[in-house]
């Protein structure tokens, strides 16, 4: 495994930067050279930096705050990454990470702010794919997603697979992570993936003060193999824990991670 080399962190801005169309692209937001990073909100919500990321407050369901990045040349198979810390403040469901072909979503990470679950749904978007455990507010939570077309791609034999690590509670679904694998056979449409979304891309959600966090959005192309079916061998797809300069949350203290993060 290894670190995401295109990674959004905005730590090219101060912390509690309102982030907008003219500087979401700073230097310094983001590593690597293989993605352009954008942002697209429609409503009045808040999105601002914070730490490796940036968090999302806004009262309105249709709201949308989020973070897009495009990569240079579409691909079959990719792997995405977010560090996301869901405060009490959110309320209903929220699609906080979405993986996209040129024209339309195909995979859906979302998280209910009542029942504190994650869900995974494909480009039907009609059912959820998987469910995992409820968190604890407040819990800092990795979540990893590869995503594959078929050889031959149909709307019925796309892969998915998805890690989520929860970095504060090492006991939650008692060994601290839970792994999802779709196999070949969901709907991930049938063109190549091009873009990764992070934020309040969608859903009913709300997100009052003091907001949910997002960090380190991570997306790079990956080349999976189709015989690698087992968790061990489909796990050594994802990506390690990223690391970076982190700053706390009120900017007081700054430290460098050497595989660990500061909570």
């Amino acid at each position: 495994m290894s670190v995401i080399t295109d990674q959004w962190t905005g730590n090219g801005l101060a912390d509690a930067t309102a982030i907008t169309s003219g500087n979401v692209a700073t230097a310094g937001n983001f590593t690597g050279t293989n993605v352009t990073w954008t942002r697209a909100a429609s409503g009045s919500p808040t999105q601002e930096t914070v730490g490796d990321g940036f968090k999302v407050i806004n009262s309105v369901t249709t709201d949308v705050a989020r973070i897009d990045g495009t990569l240079a040349s579409s691909v079959t198979a990719l792997r995405a990454q977010l560090v996301f810390t869901p405060h009490s403040s959110a309320a209903g469901s929220t699609e906080l990470m979405i993986i996209r072909n040129s024209t339309t979503s195909v995979v859906y990470i979302r998280y209910d702010g009542a029942t504190r679950v994650f869900t995974i749904r494909d480009a039907s978007n009609s059912a959820d794919l998987d469910t995992a455990g409820a968190i604890t507010a407040g819990d800092e939570i990795t979540i990893d997603v590869v995503a594959a077309l078929h050889a031959s791609p149909t709307t019925s034999n796309g892969r998915v697979f998805v890690r989520y690590k929860n970095n504060t509670d090492t006991g939650w679904n008692t060994t601290g992570y839970r792994f999802y694998d779709s196999l070949y056979t969901k709907n991930l449409g049938i063109t190549n993936f091009t873009v990764g979304r992070w934020g309040k891309t969608g859903g009913t959600g709300t997100m009052s003060s003091p907001g949910s966090l997002w960090e380190f959005c991570g997306i790079e192309p990956q080349t999976v193999n189709p015989a690698d079916t087992s968790e061990q061998d489909a796990s050594a797809y994802f990506a390690d824990n990223p690391t970076a300069p982190y700053s706390l949350e009120s900017g007081s203290i700054t430290a460098v991670t050497t595989g660990l993060r500061l909570g």
